[in-house]
């Protein structure tokens, strides 16, 4: 096993710095490159996290459609991490899904994190070959950070693979539940020990949104962690109106009725009674547990060749053990969705595409007022549209400096032609029109601001 020693916590950078933070480019090895032209269109990726796996059901490596041979080779490159006879291996059907309930969930984590990895390498394929692109930031909700980390270039397909399938059984032990057969005797030796008797997860948790004015949630949370933390813990901050708590079971009923005077308040319970306890302080034990993990398995960080937003309430992350921090944040630190989706607002990129199934990082999104475009990107067709839609964004920005360099001169044809193609790209593409109408109305306030100079401000 390695001695390297347990990394310190990331720091957080600067809000100066933050606001306008490094942003790398790539290409199609992945090199950071000179700063692009302003032209081309910005996004960020948002990877779903293990909250969407039911949409993952029957998918593999066929399901994206894709014919770029090296999308082929992210399940290759999986499947070979994880002792598996080929990317078939990987597919989520009925004959492959272990019977184990704990090895189980190991893989079903490791085969949505490849399947989604997979789907960005087709995007990131077409993006290079059209040069419209730009990305910006990757994040990810919860485990959907292990995903980002790869796209960003800080861990390798081979070694997310490893932790995504070591992570929802190394947080199972702390309710006692362990995997049998060869897996678990593999694994067990990571898993935090416990006294009999005395493992932290000891009831199931109900699982419940808390929904409210701003000022009204935060005095309801506030209430409840603080005199009754013991059976009630914040998990998620969800948006400025939406807090997740964990409820213990034989908390409930009281739960219900200190409920009773918050009126404003509304209460959802989003899933059954579970032991799985991510996001929880009581995994401090699983966070040293998966950090032994990636010791003991030489897994390397390296420096990310675009930043990373932390979904664990930091910021900007540019360094390999800010990243590898947080990883480990899966374990044990609140998630904060409502954060991360303020630190995209701050890079105000033209689109953020979630890459993956389901849609719930699309609707997070959105109830945390997004100002940008947002879009599903599930299989190759989507990634087409993506990148179709970068390149007319990139026509517009393009014909749109020069008329401003025409000075008050009627469109010529080309330009007319361009600005008739995009109107029909609008009307066949909801995405795309509402960038087409943020643009143009930037340009009409960059026109009234500084009448003499083009778009670009030359």
């Amino acid at each position: 096993m390695s001695n390297r020693k347990l990394a310190s916590k990331p720091s957080i950078i600067d809000r100066n710095v933050s606001s306008a933070p490094r942003l790398i480019t790539q290409d199609r090895r992945h090199r950071a490159t000179a700063e692009p032209s302003a032209d081309r269109f910005t996004t960020a990726v948002f990877f779903p996290g293990l909250g969407s796996r039911a949409a993952y059901r029957d998918v593999g490596v066929n399901s994206i459609q894709s014919d770029f041979d090296s999308v082929q080779r992210v399940y290759d490159e999986a499947a070979e991490a994880l002792d598996l006879s080929g990317a078939s291996g990987l597919e989520l059907t009925a004959s492959n899904i272990p019977s184990d309930p704990v090895e189980r969930q190991g893989f079903i984590g490791a085969a949505l994190l490849v399947h989604n990895l997979a789907i960005h390498r087709d995007v990131d394929e077409r993006a290079a070959r059209a040069g419209d692109i730009r990305t910006l930031a990757y994040t990810g909700e919860s485990f959907g950070i292990l995903a980002a980390a790869v796209a960003s270039g800080s861990l390798s397909v081979h070694d997310g693979a490893l932790l995504a399938r070591a992570f929802t059984p190394l947080l199972l032990a702390a309710s006692s539940q362990r995997a049998g057969g060869e897996f678990g005797r593999a694994i067990e030796k990571y898993l935090p020990q416990y006294a009999s008797g005395t493992a932290p997860i000891a009831q199931p948790s109900h699982v419940i949104a808390l929904k409210a004015q701003p000022e009204e949630l935060a005095d309801v949370v506030a209430h409840l962690t603080q005199r009754h933390g013991d059976a009630v813990e914040v998990h998620k901050r969800y948006s400025p109106y939406q807090v997740n708590v964990y409820v213990e079971a034989s908390f409930i009923s009281t739960f219900v009725r200190l409920l009773r005077g918050y009126p404003a308040v509304t209460v959802e319970e989003l899933k059954a009674p579970t032991r799985f306890l991510a996001h929880s302080r009581r995994m401090i034990a699983a966070r040293e547990a998966l950090d032994r993990f990636i010791d003991a398995e030489s897994i390397q960080f390296a420096d990310p060749h675009t930043p990373v937003i932390s979904n664990s309430g930091g910021s900007f992350l540019l360094a390999a053990d800010q990243v590898r921090q947080a990883v480990l944040a899966m374990t044990d630190e609140v998630m904060d969705s409502q954060r991360t989706a303020e630190l995209i607002n701050e890079l105000r990129p033209d689109l953020v595409a979630e890459v993956g199934l389901g849609g719930k990082s699309l609707q997070l999104l959105r109830d945390n007022a997004i100002s940008s475009e947002v879009m599903g990107v599930a299989n190759a067709k989507d990634a087409a549209r993506l990148v179709r839609n970068a390149a007319a964004a990139r026509q517009l920005k393009q014909t749109g400096r020069e008329l401003r360099g025409q000075h008050g001169s009627e469109p010529g044809p080309d330009a007319m032609s361009v600005l008739r193609k995009l109107t029909g790209l609008a009307a066949r593409e909801p995405v795309f029109d509402g960038y087409l109408r943020r643009a143009v109305c930037a340009m009409v306030r960059e026109a009234e601001r500084n009448p003499h100079h083009d778009v670009n401000g030359q």
